[in-house]
Formats: structure tokens, sequence, C-alpha cells
């Protein structure tokens, strides 16, 4: 084995944990400017108008926020096929052994996973720049929508560290963040430059967060990067009026690179965010993430569902299993809904909790006889239709096209089923804990989640949360009905 091979090797084989013991809090001025540091506790925020990063990747897609990567030498590994490495800012994936990427820690508040993060991937760490070990520049954006300021308006944010501490060739490395400002009455400020150490429009610095690289785990952020706990930061001397954006700006010089670190060299880890708070502005352009797709509106007047709530999805209720799993809801069509004669089914609804890369999900429709025992064998196909959901799902209510007809709904039942592949932890249908008028069915069969290999009211599984499937199924013509 080469030194190269061996040195990348031993690099991808130590990325390890972080500390979580917690620090107590303190406050400084902080050249020229005083940032409050106030420990809260976890789950509570002070403003109305908070971005918690529940579904970060819809952000980027619909919520108007950017994040552009200006680092030496980006990373270009295809982030659908290895996501959660902070390449760019984005979220935790918690299925992730948070061993292997150093996340030793949950969110500041919400659900554990809802926290983004930048870290030493935003270069090519495989790759040392031209220039020599050491010499590269992190520099990775995370860009809020337009902002129009009012007098008195104040930036709140949550902040830590993490840092591969695991491994002796690495120890404590120095990690940075400055905020910047963008003023721009046309609500642009999208110019970062081009260079890793350019700022485009963003000439005004808020605040830096350990300006001189500092290793010390220190809660103002004078002599090192808050690791020990969360810290907030808010910064109040705001512009009074016009409109701009506020930057979160991972910037790190003589980033650490695979020559530097084994020489005991290079700086740069990670840094993570939460629970970005505005008060004070005269508009609030955070919690974007839309909840329905792009273009789709909703109309119940003839569709059918088992709902109470149709619109609600509540984080942490999902239910699947590694290896292939199954939703299904069963439709008595003509007891529950007085349907008979011919159904046309023109699409399915469902929701979506979280989504990464991107996932074959298959969207099935059978009928079955009214009062048949729910089994496969007893199930006919008769429509089906395959989506591949990504990241921006999350969150969603997902119109799928699928369509199938139900010959005589009088005397045959509707079942839709959700099929994820084997093996793939990567997608959660969405959950809310609002009354369903009717049961909630899943199938698996692997040794470590449970046999189930027919379709099993939740309830009847072990450790499975008290939760209603979200689904609805919408109907081709009104004139289908009784």
């Amino acid at each position: 084995m080469s030194r190269l091979t061996y040195r990348r090797t031993a690099l991808l084989a130590v990325l390890s944990c972080a500390t979580t013991a917690v620090a107590g809090a303190t406050s400084s001025p902080f050249a020229g400017r005083a940032p409050t540091i106030v420990e809260m506790p976890t789950g509570t925020t002070s403003s109305e108008c908070v971005e918690g990063f529940e579904h970060a990747e819809s952000l980027f897609t619909d919520g108007g926020w950017l994040r552009p990567n200006t680092s030496t030498e980006p990373q270009d590994w295809d982030h659908l096929m290895t996501p959660g490495k902070g390449f760019r800012w984005e979220q935790k994936i918690e299925y992730l052994d948070s061993n292997v990427e150093g996340l030793l820690f949950n969110a500041h508040a919400g659900t554990p996973h809802s926290v983004v993060f930048a870290s030493l991937y935003s270069h090519s760490i495989l790759t040392p720049p031209p220039t020599g070990p050491a010499t590269g520049v992190l520099s990775n954006w995370l860009i809020t929508p337009p902002i129009t300021f009012a007098p008195g308006a104040t930036l709140g944010f949550w902040t830590r560290k993490g840092f591969y501490d695991f491994a002796p060739i690495w120890g404590a490395r120095a990690d940075r963040m400055i905020v910047r400002l963008c003023m721009d009455d046309s609500g642009d400020c999208t110019d970062v430059g081009e260079g890793p150490d350019d700022v485009g429009g963003f000439t005004t610095t808020l605040l830096s967060i350990n300006p001189d690289l500092g290793t010390e785990d220190d809660a103002t952020g004078l002599l090192g990067y808050p690791y020990g706990g969360w810290r907030r930061f808010t910064i109040g001397d705001l512009p009074a009026s016009g409109t701009g954006r506020i930057a979160f700006h991972y910037h790190v010089p003589e980033a650490m690179d695979i020559d530097s670190a084994f020489a005991g060299g290079g700086k740069g880890n990670m840094i993570a965010l939460d629970t970005v708070e505005l008060d004070g502005t005269a508009n609030c352009p955070l919690k974007s993430v839309p909840l329905f797709s792009a273009g789709f509106e909703r109309d119940l007047s003839n569709a059918l569902t088992q709902n109470l709530d149709t619109e609600t999805i509540t984080s942490g209720l999902s239910v699947a299993c590694i290896t292939q799993t199954r939703w299904l809801r069963r439709f008595d069509l003509d007891g529950d809904f007085g349907r008979n004669g011919r159904l046309d089914v023109a699409s399915v609804d469902i929701g979506v909790m979280r989504a990464y890369s991107s996932v074959p999900i298959h969207v099935r429709l059978y009928r079955i006889a009214e009062g048949a025992e729910l089994t496969y064998a007893n199930l006919v196909q008769v429509g089906s239709h395959t989506i591949t959901v990504n990241q921006e799902a999350s969150g969603r209510v997902l119109n799928i096209p699928v369509t199938g007809t139900i010959p005589d709904a009088s005397t045959q039942d509707l079942v839709v089923e959700i099929v994820k592949p084997d093996f793939n932890r990567e997608f959660w249908p969405g959950f809310n804990q609002a009354i369903q008028t009717a049961p909630t069915y899943v199938s698996f069969d692997a040794e470590n989640c449970g046999l189930f290999p027919e379709p099993t009211n939740l309830e009847n599984v072990p450790g499975a949360p008290d939760a209603s499937l979200l689904m609805i199924v919408n109907l081709a013509d009104p004139s289908s009905g009784p």
C-alpha cells in the first residue's frame, strides 16, 4: 500500500466523536460589538419568526435560502450518493452512525436531526491544494432569504462546534464563522464572489466567532469556538430600514487536508447552526417550508381519506424497517363512503416526514372483496406508479399520479400501498396523531424489526407509535359516486 493510499484510508477510517460536556455561558464585548450569549432551556425559543431546520433541504428549493461553496477546492463528490458530511450547509442525517460523522450531539431544539452544519469536507480533503499542504481555504455560505429591516431588529441563533477528536493525528482544530450583511433594496444579494476570500456584496461584518482561530472551548466566541454545548448569540445593530440578506459564512484558512492532517497541521473540523430567530423586522422570511408540492391545490370534495387531519406531518412518528417496508390503508368504499358502481382513482396524496438522497417509492392500488381478510393473497393489483423521492419532499404532502379502477365499489374495497425498497433507511412517510377512521397497516419481514409478512394493524406492532398514516385518494370523476 502506498503512503498516499494509507493516508487516505486512515483519514477516512478515523472520523469519530465530539465532546459533549456542558460549560457555563458567559458574555463579553466583541470587537466593538456585544453579542449576547444566553443559555436557554433546550426546546425553547424567544421569537415567533424562527427557522429550526426540521426540513433544511426544502429551504434551498422553495424557501429562498442559498448555500454557495467557494472553497479553494470545492468538494466534487456526488452529494446525493453520500449526503450528511457537510460538503455544503446541510442537515444532520439521523440514520448515519454519529460516531462516523462526529455529531455526538443533537439539535438545540426540535427533533434531534433538526440542525445544519458545514465541515472540513467543504473542500476536497483528499486532494491537497496545488500551493501545498494546509494552504486551502474553507468558504461555505448559508444565506437567508431577503429581509426587510425595521428599527430595533435583532438576529439570534444557536451554534456550537463539533470536531473529530478521536484521532491523535487531528486533535483540536480551529473553526470560525463570520456573520455578514448585504444590503440591496432589490432583494438580490446573491453575489459572494468567486474566490474563497471574496465576500461579494456581503461587505458588512456583523459578528466573527473565533476571529483569531483559537482552539479553546470559549462560550464567548473570543478565544475559540464554543463546543461544550449550544451557545446563543444575538446581534442587535441591524439596519433600521432597507432590504438585504444575512450570511453565515464558514471561513477557515489553512484548511486541513490529507498531508497536513498527518503532519499535525491544518485547521477546520465542523460547526453547527440551529434556531435562527429574527425579531423586529418588517417581514418574516423564515418558516418558508411549503406543505404541498409546487402547483398542487388541495381538493377534498371528490376524495377519500381516513384522516381527520390531512395536513399535519409530525416528526418522530413514522415507523419503518431497514428491509423493505410497506404501509397500507384499506378503504371500505360502500360501508364508509357510500360508493357503488365503478370508481376511478386519479391520484394519491401521501405525506413525507423525511427523505434523503433519491429513493424510488412504489405506490400501488389493489382491489379486495368486501369483508375478505387483508392478506396479500386476497389482493388484486389494479394500478401502480413509481416516484423518486428526494430531500426536497421532506415535510410535504406529495401528489402521486397513480391511476386504477375498482369495477364495483359496492362489493369491493380499495387498498393503497406505499413500498420502500429493501435495505434503505432514507424514506419515512408522514404520520400525525389526529384521529383516524380506520387503521393504518404496515408490513415488513425481518428478524431485527419483527416478523410481519402480512398487513398488520399498526396498533399490533410492538413499539410502534400511536399514529395515523397521512393519505388521501383523489377520484377521477364525481359522477362515479352513488
